[in-house]
């Protein structure tokens, strides 16, 4: 049986709750962010969301993923510095 379909609506699900918790608690905070750059946006995401997985409140499943800010891309094409960069990974 191939479940490998199951696996990637389950990911997918799990991800866009975990970025919609994040960004809810930056919401809810109350801090105004309308001046400030992207990348420390997407900063202030991550660290929303890693402690939401770290949580005791947060759901089980939650502790199987990791997020990371930033990391460069390995595309064998670019190299050091002027490697593609993603906002936002989640594993």
């Amino acid at each position: 049986m191939n479940d490998s379909s199951d696996y990637g609506v389950a990911f997918h699900r799990d991800v866009l709750m975990l970025i919609t918790f994040a960004y809810d608690m930056l919401r809810t905070a109350g801090s105004d962010y309308t001046n400030t750059e992207e990348p420390a946006i997407t900063g202030k995401i991550v660290c929303s969301a890693r402690l939401y997985i770290e949580s005791p409140k947060s759901p089980e499943w939650a502790w199987r993923y990791a997020v990371h800010d930033d990391p460069p891309e390995n595309d064998g094409e670019h190299e050091g510095r002027g490697r593609k960069r993603v906002d936002i990974t989640i594993e």
